[in-house]
């Protein structure tokens, strides 16, 4: 793809340097208008250089739009990374030693000098 790419390059710059050198002494003047104001007077020698700086303007246009999405996503998506890191940093923080919430209340309520919470015996067959 890179020497297809390559190849298109070459030939399109030799055919725009043997346009412009058989082109030098155009003869005929064409008024440029725009919403109705006159521009300028240019030759078919001008009218085609004109159009390959526009073309150019418009590709680099193309070229930092792109790049702007793509950093645009890349941004994005290390944004959503550090928020899932982050949450996950915070859920393992809150965890305990022992990785039972009530486990853990209950050591941190000992600790504290409470007693603990009374709980209701299961009488089996009752």
């Amino acid at each position: 793809m890179f020497f297809l790419g390559l190849l298109l390059l070459v030939v399109s710059a030799a055919f725009a340097a043997l346009m412009i050198s058989q082109n030098l002494e155009a003869g005929s003047n064409y008024s440029i208008m725009l919403f109705g104001n006159h521009i300028a007077t240019m030759n078919a020698l001008e009218i085609f250089l004109a159009g390959i700086a526009l073309t150019l303007l418009f590709a680099l246009g193309w070229l930092m739009a792109s790049s702007g999405i793509r950093r645009h996503r890349r941004r994005a998506v290390a944004r959503r990374a550090d928020k899932r890191a982050d949450k996950l940093a915070a859920r393992e923080a809150r965890r305990g030693p022992t990785g039972d919430p009530e486990v853990d209340d209950a050591v941190r309520d000992l600790d504290a000098g409470k007693s603990p919470p009374a709980t209701r015996r299961h009488r089996f067959g009752h």
